[in-house]
């Protein structure tokens, strides 16, 4: 992660922008109160924390640059839809499904793009042209999978 990742201008961009970055070094033979509190059991661990201080997402393992990117991209839409602003978080769904199509990222944005539209206007179509696209792009991909039952619906 320090010779590829953490350089990368695209990941330097939006952790300042949109996160506290804070790294720290692990001794899984003496484990500190932070690695028990956040169940680091390997390295690296990305927490994710919300402003109080509670865990909202966990990430182990590499991540190229692109990929990070695009899930730390894909963790602030989905702030924005918990959060009930389905209009900001369809704009930052669709540009990360678009920007970055060959991310793991990009299905499972593709997936709440769906829920985001139906939730906003009630409409199920918005589910089932999700469904659609997501079996075009992604035709095996575990998010298409769950869009499944989209498929039947009317229209």
């Amino acid at each position: 992660m320090d010779a590829v990742t953490y350089p990368n201008e695209g990941v330097q961009k939006m952790l300042s922008e949109n996160f506290v970055a804070l790294k720290s070094q692990c001794n899984f033979a003496k484990p500190t109160d932070m690695m028990k509190k956040y169940h680091v059991r390997w390295t690296p661990t990305f927490v994710i924390l919300d402003p109080e201080g509670n865990p909202r997402h966990h990430m182990v393992g590499y991540m190229p640059p692109e990929e990070l990117v695009a899930e730390l991209a894909l963790l602030r839409a989905m702030e924005k839809l918990d959060k009930g602003d389905f209009r900001a978080a369809i704009e930052q769904l669709r540009e990360i499904a678009d920007k970055n199509p060959n991310t793991d990222a990009a299905p499972q944005a593709l997936f709440y793009l769906g829920v985001a539209g139906y939730k906003s206007s009630r409409d199920p179509k918005k589910l089932k042209e999700t469904h659609l696209e997501l079996k075009k792009k992604y035709p095996d991909n575990l998010w298409a999978k769950k869009s499944t039952p989209y498929g039947e619906i009317p229209g």
